[in-house]
């Protein structure tokens, strides 16, 4: 089974398990806007300064001291995720 197969089988065993309809609305509206969404799309929603803050953001990111672990994200940000 491919890597596409499997998170294709995960989306749809997630889907049945919601059963809230408005967050199944939500999410179909996501994907919808995504699947029509061309590459660069998203960028030229952002504001100025949103943009500015992604392209600070990457340059942080260049210098290893300022990452930190997969594990240490999940805990930090554990409310939402």
């Amino acid at each position: 089974m491919t890597d596409l197969t499997i998170v294709r089988n995960n989306i749809q065993l997630l889907l049945t398990k919601i059963e809230d309809e408005i967050i199944l609305q939500q999410f179909y509206n996501a994907l919808l806007w995504f699947s029509r969404a061309e590459e660069g799309q998203l960028w030229h929603t952002l504001s100025a300064s949103q943009q500015n803050e992604v392209l600070e953001s990457y340059e942080e990111s260049e210098e290893e001291a300022n990452l930190i672990t997969h594990e240490e994200a999940k805990r930090k940000h554990a409310q939402w995720v």
